[in-house]
């Protein structure tokens, strides 16, 4: 905290990951936050404050263990600067702006805002707030904003009591805040509306991203949503359906790359033509099927989806989501091509493995041998996404669609698709042009599952349509002898089984389901 207030006032107008600082006019005093507590989340909040251009007074009623703090946060703010977390500033100059405090009551003399960051304890935090509330009548600061780093504690449970409490607000980093911006803002029914603004306004001018919760509730917002996902990870190892490395892979190479940037109703939003609402007139039925056997399910009130679509539409008006599709994307590329460029940790090894140079990993080392071909069936985006894969993997393709029209024009896409991958770098040094041609339309399902050795399925998740499509797949497998072509589904809800039961080709069957877009997921 002590380095995002020292970063908005030296002067140097730093760019900052919310663009939002800037230096005082010279005649402005420099302000000044109090931290309490001199653990590594106190430490934290010190470096975040001075890098925000803050005096910042550091408490512990050990005072050793504010003057290592002191010493430690020092090293923070020169490990921040060596990643560029300064932004350009001198981190001599922002370490300077922490310093000790002997006590409490000086710690908060002359505060625009203190935080809190001792353990989760509950009789803790009450002393604690006690203690800030003699502190804050001595000081005679009765306009000082008393934050806590509560994860999970209301404020109301430790501050309910005191005379100051209505200046009390929860505002919750995550883990470590000086590279993740998120806090959570918490405010009690006693809390003063006055301070809820000053305080959100602090945590957006020192570069923190502000998450405001209209009520009190247990585990707040960040904790809630991790909760339910971790719930459903461990259902998932209990019950044998994956195993703890491939739920991990379902987020660090799926869920988590669109999440880095995106929310969850921004994601939805984007995943349906029509918004919002057109997503929970398809896919609703199927969310409430998966999700009625797990703990606390709801039905998907009109009221609600209406107010989320709206609240999208507010964001991003209908005749700019394609705009927003395409920033999405190439945020994704590039997102791609940054973790190709790092070294994973080497599980043999047990330590990181050597960061390689910019995609020369695996991936790159692309052969074609001319023989080896997959068909996608249906021409829709799933089926281009697919299309431009195989064929950037050195496969030949084979584009079939019952309308020649939209296979024609679904050719024309998937160059342009290409393109775009190879001027983000995610076609491994190959030639667009070479890569492009290699999908080709085919003028029979039949003529396609010749000589193909893998099929992925692309049309609409309609039980019905599948099951007609496969059948269909089923009859020209069989005509054309290819006994050992692998029959893969798009599917996102809907089981193979459902759609594939009476094939005879059924033990070929599987569902393959990617997350869109597969080219940079």
């Amino acid at each position: 905290w002590a380095v995002i207030f020292a970063r908005s006032f030296d002067g140097s107008q730093p760019n900052l990951r919310a663009q939002s600082l800037s230096p005082p006019p010279p005649n402005l005093k420099m302000p000044k936050a109090a931290i309490v507590g001199s653990g590594i989340v106190g430490r934290a909040w010190a470096v975040i404050f001075a890098r925000g251009g803050y005096q910042v007074e550091l408490y512990d009623i050990k005072k050793e263990a504010r003057e290592a703090a002191v010493v430690q946060v020092t090293a923070m703010v020169d490990m921040l600067s060596k990643k560029g977390l300064l932004f350009g500033q001198d981190p001599g100059k922002v370490s300077s702006l922490v310093k000790p405090a002997d006590s409490l009551t000086a710690a908060i003399t002359g505060a625009v805002y203190l935080q809190e960051c001792v353990p989760e304890i509950l009789p803790l935090k009450t002393k604690v707030f006690a203690g800030l509330d003699k502190a804050v009548t001595e000081s005679k600061n009765k306009d000082i904003i008393l934050g806590s780093s509560s994860s999970n504690m209301a404020i109301s449970l430790f501050a309910k009591d005191i005379q100051a409490r209505g200046n009390c607000i929860v505002c919750h980093p995550v883990n470590p805040p000086f590279a993740i911006p998120i806090v959570e803002m918490i405010p009690a029914v006693f809390t003063r509306p006055e301070i809820i603004q000053k305080a959100r306004k602090i945590m957006t001018e020192i570069g923190m991203s502000p998450a405001l919760l209209n009520k009190e509730i247990d585990g707040f917002l960040v904790n809630r949503m991790q909760y339910a996902l971790l719930a459903e990870a461990f259902r998932l190892v209990d019950d044998g359906v994956a195993s703890p490395e491939d739920v991990d892979t379902a987020i660090s190479q799926g869920l988590g790359l669109r999440w880095s940037f995106m929310g969850p109703f921004q994601t939805i939003d984007l995943n349906a033509p029509g918004g919002v609402i057109d997503y929970f007139e398809r896919y609703g039925d199927a969310i409430s099927r998966v999700i009625k056997p797990m703990d606390n399910t709801r039905p998907w009130s009109k009221e609600t989806v209406t107010k989320i679509h709206q609240a999208m539409r507010k964001e991003v008006p209908v005749d700019r989501r394609g705009d927003r599709l395409e920033w999405r994307n190439e945020r994704l590329l590039n997102l791609a091509v940054h973790k190709l460029s790092q070294g994973k940790w080497d599980s043999k090894s047990g330590a990181p493995a050597v960061a390689s140079e910019p995609l020369k990993n695996s991936r790159r080392q692309v052969k074609s041998d001319g023989k080896r071909k997959a068909v996608i069936v249906g021409s829709g985006i799933v089926g281009r996404c697919w299309a431009a894969i195989f064929a950037r993997g050195g496969v030949k393709v084979d584009l079939f669609d019952i309308s020649k029209e939209a296979m024609e024009k679904a050719i024309d896409e998937i160059a342009k698709l290409i393109n775009t991958m190879h001027q983000s770098g995610l076609l491994f040094g190959q030639d667009p042009k070479v890569v492009a041609a290699r999908v080709q339309c085919a003028p029979s399902l039949e003529n396609a599952v010749k000589g193909a050795c893998y099929l992925q399925e692309c049309v609409p998740e309609s039980k019905l349509l599948k099951t007609r499509v496969f059948s269909a797949v089923d009859s020209a497998v069989s005509k054309a002898g290819n006994k050992d072509i692998i029959l893969a589904s798009s599917a996102s809800n809907l089981a193979s089984s459902q759609f594939t039961s009476e094939l005879k080709m059924k033990g070929n069957c599987l569902v393959c389901h990617p997350v869109n877009p597969p080219f940079a997921i």
